[in-house]
């Protein structure tokens, strides 16, 4: 099910995480929702990221990154990281009003098994869980 928490630290600096749902601080306008709605679908759903992290500095400067975590089995890391891609790339077009000032990456692609390093200065940064360190180190940055 959903999850969603919140947390301050001194000198005012915030941060919240979604997993398995929808924060406001996207879907206040969904293009996705919104195709839906135009055709008459009934309780048009948004799009569900996995992971969203939204914080705030101490200094004010706020951020948002979208997390989507894949697994393929049969076809290894690379398809997997393919999978999330695709769906980090989605919820850009999507959530295009809310992420369009997000900051980059505005997304995070964690595919299960090892060895695949996150690119840098793209709008989208891809890794296995033994480079997520260096993912968030270069996205707290």
């Amino acid at each position: 099910g959903a999850v969603e928490t919140h947390g301050t630290r001194r000198h005012g600096a915030q941060i919240s995480l979604w997993y398995q749902s929808t924060p406001t601080v996207l879907g206040i306008a969904s293009n996705y929702r919104d195709v839906l709605a135009g055709h008459g679908f009934q309780r048009a759903q948004d799009l569900r990221p996995d992971f969203v992290l939204h914080w705030q500095t101490s200094t004010r400067i706020t951020r948002t990154l979208i997390v989507e975590c894949k697994l393929n089995t049969s076809q290894g890391v690379r398809d997997a990281a393919r999978s999330a891609l695709f769906d980090l790339l989605a919820y850009r077009r999507a959530f295009d009003s809310a992420l369009s000032s997000a900051g980059v990456p505005y997304g995070l692609g964690v595919a299960w098994g090892a060895g695949l390093a996150p690119g840098h200065s793209q709008e989208v940064m891809l890794c296995t869980p033994d480079k997520i360190e260096e993912a968030l180190l270069t996205t707290v940055m």
